[in-house]
């Protein structure tokens, strides 16, 4: 569902939260996949998306129409395995996705999430938590263009992604 952004009222969501995360989006291409899709249109015209659209997880996007993906809400290995196929599918070269993770089980989310990601090419990522909720960000990036502060997701990711829980 494609969303005209400029007949959206301007809400955002409570500083803090989930999209104040991830930085500007302003003129940002945004495709937001699965549970709580839709509950984010708002917040995200708030923030001067250029466009933003939303679909199901089981439906599949168009190749390269986004440059942020975001997977509001991932509870488990197999939604993670499906959900980040569909947002390789759907990125555009340079793009970012931005998964939100429920990991109640002592990262263990985290780290397929990372191994899924290594998997779909994508190069670089970031982590922030505050358990059980864990926002991971990844880069389709050249590894030469890997923003600073960012690490390049390395072969065995398992050994990066538990040390960021110990």
């Amino acid at each position: 569902m494609i969303q005209d952004l400029s007949q959206m009222p301007d809400e955002t969501m409570e500083p803090g939260g989930f999209l104040d995360q991830l930085g500007p989006l302003r003129d940002t291409r945004t495709l937001v996949l699965g549970e709580a899709a839709a509950s984010m249109l708002p917040a995200l015209a708030g923030r001067g998306c250029l466009s933003a659209a939303c679909l199901p997880a089981d439906i599949e996007p168009m190749p390269a129409q986004a440059d942020l993906v975001i997977l509001p809400l991932v509870r488990t290995a197999a939604a993670a395995t499906a959900m980040i196929a569909q947002a390789r599918r759907a990125l555009a070269p340079g793009g970012r996705i931005a998964l939100r993770l429920i990991d109640r089980r002592f990262g263990r989310l985290t780290v397929v999430a990372g191994l899924l990601l290594r998997r779909q090419g994508f190069l670089a990522a970031g982590l922030r938590a505050v358990p059980p909720e864990i926002l991971l960000t990844a880069w389709l990036l050249p590894a030469r263009d890997i923003p600073a502060g960012m690490r390049a997701i390395a072969p065995r990711p398992v050994v990066q992604m538990t040390h960021a829980f110990r």
